[in-house]
C-alpha cells in the first residue's frame, strides 16, 4: 500500500493559492452585489473588490478599510472615499467614518435581495 496515502493530511503541501504567502478573494460573493458595483462608476468595483478581500481575511462582513488592501486594488485615497459613497448610495455599504481613522464598512446584502426582489 502506498504510504502517502496513510499520511495524514496536515503534511501534504498547500496548494499554491492556499500559501500564507499568496492573497486571495474569498467568497462567495452574491452576485447581484458584484453585478450592482460593477455598473458603478470609477474605482468603485475595485473598491468593492477590496472590502470583500478584507472580508474574506476576516471572515467577517464588517471591515476596517486599509490603505495596503486598496492599494492592492489600484486605489488612491481619494478614489476610495469616492468609491465608499458610491457603494453606499447603492445601498450595497453601510459606512461608519469617524475623523481621523479609516473607515469602518459593513457589506449589505440584506439590499441587494430587495432590488433583485423588486424587478
Amino acid at each position: 500500500m502506498d504510504r502517502d496515502l496513510l499520511r495524514p493530511s496536515s503534511t501534504r503541501p498547500l496548494p499554491p493559492w492556499r500559501q500564507s504567502s499568496a492573497w486571495f478573494l474569498a467568497g462567495p460573493i452574491p452576485g447581484e452585489w458584484l453585478s450592482v458595483a460593477s455598473t458603478l462608476p470609477g474605482k468603485s468595483l475595485h473598491v468593492a473588490l477590496a472590502i470583500w478581500h478584507l472580508a474574506g481575511l476576516t471572515r467577517s462582513d464588517v471591515v476596517r478599510m486599509s490603505h495596503a488592501a486598496l492599494r492592492r486594488f489600484g486605489v488612491g485615497r481619494d478614489a476610495a472615499r469616492v468609491g465608499l459613497r458610491r457603494l453606499e448610495s447603492a445601498s450595497l455599504v453601510f459606512v461608519n467614518r469617524q475623523p481621523g481613522r479609516s473607515p469602518v464598512v459593513s457589506i449589505r446584502q440584506a439590499a441587494v435581495d430587495e432590488q433583485s426582489s423588486e424587478s
